[in-house]
């Protein structure tokens, strides 16, 4: 429940591999965490993940799977060329972007019928993008004070 930030953020993801462990799931995270649910983080489930497990394989999922719907109602509410992902989930863009295109593509009329084009992308600047973007905000806005 709640924004998109409480399971697309690495406390999210985390907190999925910490349910996993309290429900007394055989997977590697518990083994990569020494089974201390509250010594779960993100990182630990992407490894899990590239080593195969089968529930950081299905957490993995169901956050290309959110963050593709999210994508979809971007597309609806405003029909953007482009969509830009930020922030940590930078580094694992090679576990989330396929997920991201095909429910893009399953779910989104507007692109199943060729009337909109999309391409989600993620930043190359990972977490620094944000204060990069509000650092050049604040320049134009002393630069276009000083021109008046």
């Amino acid at each position: 429940r709640g924004c998109i930030e409480t399971v697309a953020s690495g406390h999210g993801i985390a907190r999925l591999g910490q349910l996993a462990l309290e429900r007394g799931e055989n997977t590697l995270i518990g083994e990569l965490s020494d089974n201390d649910p509250n010594a779960v983080t993100s990182e630990i489930i992407f490894d899990a993940a590239a080593r195969n497990d089968a529930t950081a394989l299905q957490i993995v999922k169901r956050l290309g799977i959110l963050l593709g719907r999210l994508c979809v109602n971007l597309v609806y509410m405003d029909q953007p060329k482009k969509i830009v992902v930020i922030g940590g989930l930078v580094d694992q863009k090679k576990w989330v972007l396929p997920q991201i295109v095909e429910t893009m593509s399953e779910n989104c009329w507007l692109i199943k019928k060729g009337f909109v084009d999309c391409e989600v992308l993620f930043s190359e600047l990972g977490d620094t993008a944000g204060a990069l973007g509000a650092i050049h905000m604040a320049r134009d806005y002393c630069e276009s004070v000083k021109n008046k």
